[in-house]
């Protein structure tokens, strides 16, 4: 498992990967965007969406990019 130091902390790739899809979902349930509706924004199956957001499938920042364009979200970060 990949792991990266995140304020003094290891994190798993995976936890963080839970924390972007909680923050997702709970955008869902704001903006009224169920699993089955975003599934069709992307071309996808409701099944595929619930796999990616169980954790058993994984994606990447491609995936991720096309997920935050459907919802019209975006990633605000930043290093100084």
């Amino acid at each position: 498992m990949s792991k990266i130091k995140y304020w003094g902390l290891i994190m798993s790739y995976e936890s963080i990967s839970q924390e972007l899809i909680y923050e997702i979902i709970c955008r869902m349930e704001e903006k009224g965007v169920s699993r089955k509706k975003l599934g069709k924004r992307l071309g996808k199956s409701k099944k595929y969406i619930k796999k990616l957001f169980s954790g058993e499938k994984e994606f990447g920042f491609a995936e991720l990019e096309k997920i935050l364009e459907a919802l019209d979200l975006e990633i605000v970060y930043g290093i100084k």
